[in-house]
């Protein structure tokens, strides 16, 4: 099956990832360049460039969540491969995200025996 037919059949699952990256991209962004400008203005020249690179590239990123939104299946090698690359850095962190998520489900039941459990030491 080529990359298009995957976009489509899978469209729901492709979304929900490019807003759940998103979401955490922009998280780490202004939300516009002129933002930006002002808060990178006091960095070094090689650190503004690559959050200036990253900003086009959560654009770039919309861009082609929007079109799939759309129905737009038109996508270019690039942006398949970026579709690829976000699918591929979504599931790393969805992964570790679910690792933390299994332990803190496991402490919480250790804690909720010693919470309901008699005490003398109240």
């Amino acid at each position: 099956m080529n990359k298009i037919e995957l976009v489509k059949e899978n469209k729901d699952a492709i979304v929900a990832a490019f807003n759940f990256y998103l979401d955490f991209l922009d998280g780490l962004l202004p939300e516009d360049s002129s933002t930006l400008e002002e808060n990178v203005a006091d960095l070094p020249d090689n650190l503004k460039e690559v959050l200036k690179s990253s900003y086009e590239r959560v654009q770039q990123y919309e861009s082609i969540r929007q079109k799939i939104i759309n129905n737009d299946f038109n996508l270019s090698t690039v942006e398949l491969d970026y579709t690829g690359l976000m699918l591929f850095f979504w599931g790393a962190m969805t992964k570790n995200h679910i690792a933390k998520l299994q332990k803190a489900v496991e402490i919480a039941a250790d804690l909720e025996q010693q919470f309901l459990s008699p005490n003398k030491a109240d």
